[in-house]
């Protein structure tokens, strides 16, 4: 083997090592990346939710700000109303799955509002 065959060898050996090393590196830094934004959607979305909660008065104001409700159970004096994200689209996207609910009295003003998530 000359010494020229061997040179460009090892030269492609080198670049070989360097090709994996930079697709790992990339393969990392999408995984990090897809999770600082997964944990920056579900930040927004927590503070969004925290001011529209606290702001509602009525159910009223709430269909109109987050659109029909996924279920309303009607109970003595009081009512919940919930709302399920997916599928409505008036809340800002996270992950997994949120949950609004709305505990209101006769009258249709908010006696208790709060949110969760699940499967995130």
């Amino acid at each position: 083997m000359t010494r020229q065959a061997r040179g460009a060898r090892q030269t492609g050996a080198v670049f070989e090592v360097l090709a994996l090393s930079l697709s790992v590196f990339a393969l990392l830094l999408v995984l990090v990346g897809r999770s600082a934004w997964q944990a920056h959607c579900d930040r927004r979305r927590a503070r969004w939710l925290k001011a529209h909660l606290a702001s509602l008065d009525t159910v009223n104001s709430a269909i109109s700000e987050f659109g029909p409700p996924w279920e309303v159970i009607n109970g003595t004096g009081q009512s919940l109303y919930l709302w399920k994200s997916p599928p409505a689209e008036a809340f800002p996207q996270g992950t997994g799955l949120l949950i609004v609910n709305l505990v209101t009295d006769q009258a249709g003003h908010v006696k208790r509002a709060s949110w969760e998530t699940r499967g995130a």
